[in-house]
């Protein structure tokens, strides 16, 4: 820590001070020496690409559990498909009006809560991740995760619920703002990922031409036939572990593989 300002490094500043007041702020007070050292090159811990399903475990006494499933085909970033992934998480998992939520609660009264998307990677050498979550009673999991594989892979298709998703997502394009702070650090995370602008631009001037069919292709190319690994906090007692191990390899997680105590 007492070296970490001999590194390379850059000072954001969001604020009331003119270049030249706090450039002599920073000269006074900010020490470094002459010549800054180069970050050492440490790579990021490399994310696990899902080759096959594996069901992790872990007890938690509770009637209520929570479940996600996790898929990693090691897609990098394209920003070509921002636009549709972006709709897509809309319409398929981001509000109540989603097909994840109405099918999911209020059709087949399966979840307290419930959602699933496409998560795109914050920097190039990270992948796209699909991620779902629900929170159901301990005796309704295979059904959770049937009605998951059902809808996940056979995207029910709505106009209805299209014409909600894109309205909702170009309002909101409209009238979120970056301010302050955050000017600064959207430009440095549109740099991790190689933009030159603001990605939101791209999808707003796209979302007009997208239609229900730009989703389902892409959910048939993209999403469809995934493998998961799937994370599992319940009651151990009141879960058929035996019926988990037909869905890939189920592993037990104690409070000391998880914390270390």
């Amino acid at each position: 820590m007492r070296d970490l300002n001999s590194y390379k490094h850059r000072i954001i500043y969001y604020g009331p001070y003119s270049e030249t007041e706090l450039t002599s702020l920073v000269d006074r007070e900010h020490k470094t020496p002459a010549a800054l050292k180069d970050v050492p090159n440490v790579p990021r811990l490399k994310m696990r690409e899902t080759t096959e399903p594996i069901i992790y475990v872990a007890p938690y006494d509770s009637k209520q559990l929570k479940m996600m499933q996790y898929s990693n085909n090691g897609e990098k970033y394209n920003p070509s498909i921002e636009p549709v992934v972006t709709l897509y998480n809309e319409y398929f998992g981001g509000s109540m009006n989603s097909i994840v939520f109405q099918e999911m609660r209020e059709s087949r009264s399966l979840a307290y809560s419930a959602g699933a998307y496409l998560s795109s990677p914050s920097y190039l050498d990270q992948p796209y991740v699909y991620i779902t979550s629900i929170g159901t009673q301990n005796d309704k999991l295979f059904d959770a995760i049937n009605a998951f594989d059902e809808i996940i892979n056979n995207m029910p298709q709505s106009a209805p619920a299209f014409a909600l998703a894109k309205e909702g997502l170009d309002a909101r394009l409209r009238t979120e703002r970056e301010i302050k702070d955050m000017v600064a650090w959207s430009y440095i995370n549109a740099q991790d990922l190689g933009e030159t602008t603001d990605v939101r631009r791209r999808i707003f001037e796209a979302l007009p031409s997208l239609t229900l069919e730009n989703l389902t292709d892409f959910q048939k190319a993209d999403i469809a036939g995934r493998t998961y690994n799937y994370c599992i906090l319940a009651n151990i007692d009141d879960i058929d572990l035996d019926a988990l191990g037909k869905l890939g390899k189920v592993v037990v997680l104690t409070t000391d593989d998880i914390f270390g105590y």
